[in-house]
């Protein structure tokens, strides 16, 4: 059977933008688009620490995430992942330091951020997801383990 986690780590690569669900202490859903980075199959993304997806993660660090094709396809064309997963903030200087220098990478204007206090790096480490691939057959996907 063919190992679609290689596939999943180029897909991220390739792609700019999740959509990344939290919820509150009420379990009352949140959904934000997001620019992120990856290494593997954990995702990186810095934010504002007042956000509500910050606050969010503080009290209930269990997330899911989607990424789309971001352009217009015929449905025997679609792709996208569907990912259940683990978010931490990052107090390491060395992993922040990382995780930085992968955002920067994938967007140069990152580099042109000032530094400052109220900025927040999320880590984003994925337990289980779905890699949906139209292109084997309509609806087809590939359950994924980490």
């Amino acid at each position: 059977m063919f190992n679609y986690k290689e596939t999943v780590e180029k897909y991220m690569q390739d792609h700019r933008y999740l959509t990344l669900a939290t919820c509150d202490q009420k379990l009352k859903p949140w959904a934000a688009t997001m620019g992120f980075a990856s290494d593997g199959a954990t995702v990186y993304m810095a934010t504002s620490k007042k956000t509500k997806k910050v606050e969010h993660i503080k009290n209930n660090p269990n997330v899911s995430y989607t990424i789309d094709a971001e352009e217009e396809k015929d449905w025997d064309e679609l792709t996208g992942l569907q990912m259940e997963a683990r978010a931490e903030i990052l107090n390491d200087e060395n992993e922040i330091g990382k995780a930085k220098q992968l955002l920067a990478e994938k967007f140069p204007e990152f580099a042109d951020i000032p530094a400052g206090d109220d900025m927040v790096i999320i880590k984003i480490i994925p337990k289980r997801g779905r890699f949906l691939d139209c292109t084997q057959g309509f609806g087809f996907s590939a359950d994924l383990d980490y």
